[in-house]
């Protein structure tokens, strides 16, 4: 069934109801599982996202991906735009008008940062992210964070005051300290002219609480 279903003909392109909700919804784990190693939707998380879309309900992502995935995302679901880098970037695809919402100081910080990070052996970063930094090593044959120690020295020895820290189980994210996945929906509401409208936020990690509170 995976191999069969035709993702053009589960996601039609719909019309938006101007009276709808917006639905903004994490990636990881609730648009995606790992299947075969990789990251993919389902067959129930087509449907899932078809049937909002039959009611004129607009999904936006709302993820800690790259600002590079979240467009591709966006394309290929028919989704109507996202948050990006953990509130660093905001999309929509149905104008194609996006907005940054990290300063000119953290910007220049993160440079630093990534500069430092990829000067250390055995680091590595992924080049997608352009407002934030996802960096990571190779242990037992899978990515692993950074050692929290090392980070910190980075940042020291590069006066990077106005970012933050967050480690996973496969990574070691960087951003600016007042980008949250909330500003982000927030932002995309501004920006989409949409303020005040009703909002339903999905995820189910830890940094998806300013989501929920924004929401």
């Amino acid at each position: 069934e995976i191999y069969t279903l035709s993702l053009h003909d589960a996601l039609p392109i719909l019309p938006f109801k101007e009276s709808a909700p917006i639905v903004f919804s994490d990636v990881d784990g609730v648009i995606d599982r790992h299947l075969f190693s990789i990251p993919t939707t389902t067959p129930s998380g087509i449907r899932a996202l078809a049937l909002l879309g039959s009611h004129g309900i607009p999904v936006y992502l709302n993820t800690a991906r790259s600002c590079y995935d979240v467009r591709e995302y966006c394309a290929a679901y028919k989704l109507a735009g996202g948050v990006a880098e953990s509130g660093s970037y905001v999309w929509d695809s149905v104008t194609g008008r996006e907005h940054v919402l990290v300063g000119e100081q953290s910007l220049a910080e993160l440079n630093r940062v990534r500069q430092a990070l990829e000067r250390v052996p055995g680091v590595f970063t992924n080049h997608f992210y352009r407002y934030s930094i996802k960096a990571f090593t190779y242990e037992s044959g899978g990515t692993a964070p950074l050692p929290a120690p090392l980070v910190q020295k980075v940042l020291a020895e590069t006066d990077a005051k106005t970012l933050a820290v967050h480690h996973t189980p496969s990574d070691s994210a960087v951003t600016a300290r007042d980008v949250d996945k909330g500003t982000g929906l927030l932002a995309l509401l501004r920006l989409i002219g949409k303020e005040g409208v009703e909002s339903i936020a999905i995820g189910d990690t830890g940094p998806d609480l300013a989501m929920f509170r924004a929401a």
